[in-house]
């Protein structure tokens, strides 16, 4: 009986054995079975979406914004159309224009939000002077640009005063003077001073808001409803296709700011306040004629204890930026913190039918705080203003004052 039964056990603990054994194989082939299935269609969600998604992705332009070595400037504009985000892997190659050669090479990484548009700065490193390639390219859409860089003139300057020392009677005359009397020759005469920047610039000041100097433009509690300008006619189509201009602003004082818009650069042909260029000689904007066209860029600022950021545009007469909707071309924000008390560092640069505007927040040029583009069309213009009032008296409301102070300087026309 005890041999029966020791049999009987063994047999039950082999069916429970085989039972646990089909149990586990069938759980775990469901449950892997389960993720496969969701990893699946993960995969097919994920491949039916990427291709549609870069389909809307585009590259639009590139603008070279500096041009001298070793350190180049160089920017890329990408547009999204799609109302998806996009995580973007872009890479970028300088290269000789003539051979090929590598020069510098790259990646760029960034999102895309959908329906928007994104201005990267990339900074090539080269020593070679002549005509260059810079080569963008995203998955299989790719954008080049052909141009020559430079030397620059102040690096040329120090070469050629150390590489070439005086020679040791090259101070004397043929008699043996040195030309002063005495034992230590004159002092040579003094260098004249370079014109300031705003040399040959015209003041238009009918409220008694500018103050202009050879080198810097102040206004002072620049009211909503005021005009002025100061500008220089350089002739006909000075501003062509192709440049880039420098200068540095701050806003030193702001009160119910909300239109108190000024220009710091603006080009066009007849001189113009913001008002002209957005609406004409009147409010409406739907009989805008052709009297008032140009590049320019406004500054919209908030009052200093707001915590807003600061609005600025580009209008331009190639779809004049009338909605003020984030991400549309031409307009931008500027963060607060990075706004009052701070020196702003602008760079505008023009290249065949884009606009690319950078602001900095270091005088070299290399701490990006916010980067805008436009469409410019292929108009050339006579004039540059400096600066440009909001000169909207024709329609004033609210009855609110507002107003903004500040300076212009260090303008660089190149």
């Amino acid at each position: 009986m005890v041999k029966i039964d020791k049999i009987k056990l063994g047999i039950v603990a082999i069916i429970l054995i085989i039972v646990v054994a089909i149990s586990y194989v069938t759980y775990t082939e469901y449950f892997t079975s389960d993720i496969e299935s969701d990893n699946d269609q993960e995969d097919d969600k994920q491949t039916d979406i990427e291709p549609n998604d870069m389909d809307n992705f585009f590259l639009q332009g590139i603008v070279v914004i500096e041009n001298e070595v070793p350190n180049l400037t160089v920017a890329v504009i990408s547009e999204n159309i799609g109302e998806k985000n996009l995580t973007i892997s872009g890479t970028w190659n300088l290269t000789q224009a003539n051979n090929s050669a590598l020069l510098d090479t790259g990646e760029d990484n960034f999102n895309l939000p959908g329906n928007y548009n994104i201005t990267n700065i990339i900074y090539p490193k080269t020593n070679f002077v002549g005509q260059v390639i810079f080569e963008y390219r995203v998955k299989d859409k790719h954008i080049s640009e052909i141009f020559n860089t430079t030397i620059l003139v102040n690096n040329t300057e120090e070469e050629n005063e150390t590489e070439e020392p005086p020679e040791e009677n090259e101070t004397s005359d043929d008699d043996g003077s040195s030309g002063g009397g005495g034992g230590g020759g004159g002092s040579p005469p003094p260098e004249p001073e370079p014109p300031g920047c705003f040399d040959g610039f015209v003041e238009y000041d009918p409220n008694g808001s500018i103050t202009l100097t050879d080198d810097k433009i102040t206004f002072t509690e620049l009211h909503r409803n005021y005009s002025g300008s100061v500008y220089k006619d350089f002739g006909t189509g000075y501003f062509g296709q192709t440049f880039t201009h420098k200068f540095q602003f701050e806003v030193t004082s702001s009160i119910d700011v909300l239109e108190a818009t000024f220009m710091p650069w603006s080009v066009c042909n007849e001189i113009s306040t913001y008002h002209d260029f957005r609406y004409g000689d009147d409010c409406n904007e739907s009989t805008k004629d052709d009297n008032h066209v140009g590049l320019a860029l406004t500054i919209q600022p908030k009052e200093e204890d707001e915590t807003s950021n600061t609005t600025a545009n580009i209008t331009s007469p190639h779809g004049l930026i009338r909605d003020w909707t984030i991400g549309k071309y031409g307009h931008f924000e500027i963060p607060s913190e990075d706004f009052f008390g701070k020196t702003i560092y602008v760079t505008v640069s023009r290249n065949t039918q884009w606009l690319v505007v950078v602001f900095f927040r270091d005088s070299a040029r290399t701490d990006e705080i916010v980067t805008a583009s436009a469409r410019t069309g292929n108009q050339s213009y006579d004039i540059i203003q400096a600066f440009g009032a909001r000169g909207s008296e024709s329609c004033e409301w609210w009855g609110f004052e507002f107003f903004v102070s500040g300076y212009i300087e260090k303008y660089n026309l190149g």
